[in-house]
C-alpha cells in the first residue's frame, strides 16, 4: 500500500500536508493550525512512497538524498529573485494573493521571520554563504 501526499491551504493561508490512501479519500476536514473548515487542495506533484520498502534500502538512501536535497535547495535559492529588504512585504503579498507566487529570497530580521510564521507563512533561513559561487 502507498500513501499520497497532498498540499492543502485554509482560508487563513495556513499550508499543510495530508497523507491519503488515494485521491478519492475525503482528505482533511479542518486546518490543523486554526481549525478552519474552508480548505482547498493546492496543485502539486503528489509524492508516493511504497510501504514495502526494505529497511536496508531506507538506511542507505538518506545520506545520498540529503546531499542531493541540499544541492537542489542551494541551486533553487540562488535562482530565486532577490527582493532584499522587501522580503516580508513581498511574501505577504504572495500569501494574500495580491502578487503572483514565485521563488524569492531576501532579508528579514528574526522578529519579522517570527511574525511571518505566526501569520502562517513558511520561510526558511539560509546561510549567507549559499549565495556565493560553488566550487
Amino acid at each position: 500500500m502507498s500513501l499520497k501526499i497532498f498540499d492543502y491551504r485554509c482560508e487563513n493561508h495556513h499550508v499543510f500536508e495530508a497523507w491519503l490512501r488515494s485521491e478519492v479519500d475525503a482528505g482533511p476536514s479542518a486546518c490543523p493550525v486554526c481549525g478552519s473548515l474552508v480548505l482547498s487542495r493546492l496543485p502539486s506533484a503528489p509524492a508516493v512512497r511504497a510501504a514495502e520498502a526494505s529497511a536496508s534500502s531506507q538506511s542507505a538512501a538518506p545520506a545520498a538524498s540529503l546531499s542531493d536535497l541540499l544541492t537542489a535547495l542551494r541551486h533553487a535559492a540562488m535562482k530565486a529573485r532577490d527582493v532584499g529588504e522587501d522580503f516580508p512585504e513581498t511574501v505577504r503579498a504572495m500569501a494574500s494573493g495580491a502578487a503572483a507566487c514565485e521563488s524569492v529570497r531576501g532579508k528579514c530580521t528574526p522578529r519579522e521571520e517570527a511574525e511571518l510564521r505566526a501569520e502562517g507563512i513558511d520561510v526558511l533561513a539560509l546561510p549567507k554563504d549559499w549565495f556565493e559561487p560553488m566550487n
